[in-house]
């Protein structure tokens, strides 16, 4: 993957797949090196996502008979990564390495995550612990209320657009001081706006976003030069 890639920012569901994690998860000793700091952050993430994790410490590694939908590699030894690499593409398995982009098909940006919200954040491979500060940044800054908020707008957006309520669809601009609502029969899913019903819903949805905004201070290094 080249570093510059501007790819499609996408979600893999992960639950019920098998992925197979290359590294020392729990290194022994006082000091674990970053791959292994890394390595254990994938896997406890992996096993929240539901994924069939499978963990190969070197030199112990997959064989030719291990199928996997995704695999991720945390080693130092460039020998290793380029060997779990072949084997991956051999059964078109996605592959992320470590530091690695040249070898990843894939990049893993740092995740805030607030409640139905997701910020993915990434350098590039410049400076992953960049990345990781700024989500860490997000999630403490933002916090519960802002996942409080993301659900109310899901809420208030659902009763724009159409709940299904006995069989019908119901269409209810009841977010501002106009109301319009139309039933339509239980075999039609959803029915044609006109230009004007789609540019009212738009105009609802619009006052939901009203008073919010978000400021940022940043602050650099001295070394830093602009």
């Amino acid at each position: 993957m080249r570093t510059e890639a501007e790819g499609l920012h996408i979600t893999l569901d992960l639950e019920g797949r098998r992925v197979l994690l290359v590294g020392d998860p729990h290194p022994r000793g006082s000091k674990a090196p970053a791959p292994s700091l890394e390595a254990r952050h994938q896997q406890e993430l992996l096993v929240r996502l539901g994924a069939d994790v499978r963990v190969f410490v070197p030199p112990a590694l997959p064989g030719d008979a291990e199928v996997a939908d995704a695999a991720l590699v945390l080693v130092i030894e460039p020998s290793v990564a380029e060997q779990v690499v072949r084997l991956a593409r051999a059964h078109r398995t996605l592959v992320w390495v470590h530091e690695r982009p040249g070898l990843s098909d894939l990049s893993l940006p740092a995740l805030a995550r607030l409640g139905a919200a997701t910020l993915a954040v990434s350098t590039s491979g410049r400076c992953p612990e960049l990345a990781s500060r700024l989500a860490h940044i997000f999630v403490s800054q933002l916090s519960h209320p802002f996942a409080r908020f993301i659900e109310q707008l899901g809420t208030a957006r659902r009763r724009a657009f159409g709940v299904e309520k006995a069989g019908q669809w119901t269409w209810d601009f009841s977010l501002g001081e106009q109301v319009e609502r139309w039933l339509e029969a239980p075999d039609v899913e959803r029915r044609q706006l006109s230009p004007e019903e789609a540019q009212a819903w738009r105009g609802e949805l619009g006052r939901l976003l009203h008073g919010f905004s978000l400021h940022l201070e940043v602050t650099y290094p001295r070394w830093f030069q602009r």
